[in-house]
């Protein structure tokens, strides 16, 4: 497919466009609701992802569920509940153990009495150097990048690698499959990220707190009082995550299992990529625009996305630094909106010595540096009055909140994987009327002018269109006003996927498309926006441009003249083609390791919203 030749100028852009996100929604809030304070929510989870230091897995699962439990009886009304994350290789490793321990059954208890849910985590799946990686240097076409992407994901959710070189396993199941046997369905999935050769030119050496590159030594145990950092490399290639979006992970996902949640942006600067705190403060603005949604929380590929962090004060929390951390976020935190604070157990850095506690996942990186000798040293870990004082810390802060913060901030209360899924209005499967879509669109395009940045988000009656919900009902719409010459009264939103290529300029500035010509093309795309037949590539895909007027344009200009003919739907219609760039303001600032013009699944973005009525009563 030739490409555009417009000028690479989005990244510019953020400043222009970041202000003029989203405008207030229709119709929601009164002053009242808008300055009293939100609820405040806490997902507890933990990752048991060491699948070499069993005994140290085992440990964590058998302080941490009683300690749950406790909680949980004690103090029914805060709805005390975790979600426990386990690997694919770590499954695999309980079970092997569990005829001499039980340890698998003793999971599975509480699981069955609604204690704990369990999900999977895939960021520790052997190894971090060692692991399938993405290969284009046979893909042709936008196509064939997609299979790439969805057949490694295949592989990487499905099979079983060597726990200790990474090596695949030929017939043994792995990853998420095999989490899926040992425990069942995932309630929330996590690092399941497909990863990247890239060579990167540190400008400074590796601070001790950032996690290393995958394929780095990792360093010996030495508990001397500082950790040496190694020299500045002039580059170095590492293993990288896909962070951003991942349309063809969570299409095959979805062969596998069933769940609604993923994790969304990390606290972990997992990719090394530069401005986080800010763009993750700019994203989390956009997908909360009034106190109902959450800047934690949000849709995106018919997901939802629970993230660890959206601002440089919202961060992951870990129970075992004790609870003045949270205390203090929470006393800074305006609760305009609803927030969802992820506080993480059982930490493995709970386990290891100090001097090696700030390096992340430091056992299995450890493990994977000493194949031949790959447990833990005895030197490196924590002794066990050192352990107990650390869940000593979690029981404190998980004290402060029953009894203390909750109690004082009505509404305020633990939160399940289960629990923010039955709080989220869906975000496809419902109709909207077409006279509120022109409404609101009519707004929007006010308000956009001849700014070259569309609206990421589009507010519809009490209900939030991403661009591709906006480009799903538009071309319904104005497909069937070519068949029966009027709109009809409603359409249905439905899920779709995100253009597979996003140019990275802002299109042409010439040329007119009449409303016939829309019409036909609508009548044409609208069909295969509903067609979900299980293919190697979806049909129910954001074409990544059109020729209408004689001229090619991205999809986003094609969008734009669709909205504009919603709101003039006259036979005589004409509609200049105006430049305007592929992704929303937020859409460019968002974090994204992938490739800038492959980055589609930012077209489903859009904010989650919550009753909080589903949840009850506290």
């Amino acid at each position: 497919m030739k490409r555009f030749t417009f000028a690479a100028l989005a990244l510019l852009l953020v400043g222009v466009g970041a202000t003029r996100i989203l405008s207030a929604p229709q119709g929601v809030s009164s002053s009242a609701q808008e300055t009293a304070k939100q609820p405040v929510f806490i997902y507890l989870y933990a990752r048991i992802t060491d699948h070499v230091n069993m005994d140290l897995s085992e440990d964590r699962l058998r302080h941490l569920l009683p300690m749950i439990e406790k909680f949980r009886h004690d103090h029914p009304s805060a709805h005390v509940s975790a979600t426990i994350l386990f690997s694919g290789a770590v499954s695999q490793a309980l079970a092997d153990r569990n005829t001499q321990t039980h340890i698998v059954d003793f999971v599975l208890d509480y699981g069955r009495r609604g204690v704990v849910e369990f999900g999977y985590d895939g960021t520790d799946e052997p190894t971090y150097r060692d692991r399938p990686i993405l290969d284009f240097s046979n893909a042709k076409s936008i196509d064939d990048r997609w299979l790439v992407r969805e057949t490694l994901a295949g592989h990487v959710l499905t099979e079983a690698r060597d726990p200790l070189t990474g090596k695949p396993l030929q017939g043994k199941p792995g990853g998420l499959k095999e989490m899926q046997s040992v425990f069942g369905k995932a309630a929330c999935i996590a690092g399941a990220e497909l990863s990247f050769k890239r060579t990167d030119y540190p400008l400074s050496p590796r601070s001790a707190t950032t996690p290393p590159a995958a394929n780095s030594q990792p360093p010996a145990p030495n508990f001397a009082p500082r950790l040496v950092i190694p020299a500045r490399p002039s580059s170095v290639e590492s293993v990288v995550p896909e962070v951003g979006t991942d349309s063809e992970t969570v299409r095959e996902i979805r062969r596998y299992d069933d769940t609604e949640i993923m994790f969304g942006l990390p606290d972990t600067n997992v990719a090394n990529l530069g401005g986080l705190r800010d763009a993750e403060e700019t994203f989390a603005k956009a997908v909360s625009p009034e106190p109902r949604t959450s800047p934690e929380l949000y849709w995106q590929d018919d997901v939802l996305r629970t993230g660890e962090a959206s601002s440089g004060l919202i961060r992951l929390v870990h129970a075992s630094d004790g609870p003045a951390a949270l205390q203090t976020m929470l006393g800074k935190m305006s609760r305009t909106n609803i927030q969802i604070l992820h506080v993480e157990l059982g930490n493995e850095a709970d386990y290891v010595q100090p001097a090696v506690s700030k390096v992340a996942n430091y056992p299995l990186i450890y493990a994977y540096g000493h194949v031949d000798h790959p447990d833990l040293p005895a030197e490196a870990r924590r002794s066990s009055a050192d352990v107990d004082a650390a869940y000593g810390r979690q029981a404190e802060l998980l004290n402060w909140l029953v009894k203390d913060y909750f109690p004082g901030n009505p509404g305020s209360r633990f939160v399940s994987s289960a629990d923010l899924k039955k709080m989220a209005a869906p975000d496809t499967g419902f109709s909207i009327s077409v006279a509120d879509l022109q409404a609101a669109l009519a707004k929007q395009l006010d308000i956009l002018g001849r700014d070259t940045n569309f609206f990421g988000i589009l507010d519809v009656d009490h209900h939030y269109l991403s661009m591709a919900n906006m480009y799903q009902v538009t071309a319904d719409a104005l497909a069937g006003l070519g068949r029966t010459g009027k709109l009809p009264v409603s359409v249905d939103v439905v899920p779709v996927y995100g253009p597979m290529y996003t140019y990275t300029g802002h299109g042409p500035n010439t040329g007119q498309v009449t409303i016939a010509e829309l019409e036909r093309y609508c009548e044409g795309i609208a069909p295969k926006l509903h067609d979900t037949t299980d293919t190697p590539v979806p049909h129910n895909v954001i074409p990544p441009s059109a020729t209408l007027g004689g001229v090619a344009i991205a999809s986003a200009q094609v969008l734009r003249l669709m909205s504009e003919a919603m709101v003039h739907p006259t036979p005589d219609s004409k509609f200049d083609i105006k430049m305007t760039f592929s992704l929303p303001s937020f859409g460019i600032s968002f974090p994204k390791s992938r490739p800038p013009d492959e980055v589609g699944g930012i077209w489903t973005i859009k904010p989650a919203v919550l009753d909080l009525a589903k949840l009850g009563s506290n």
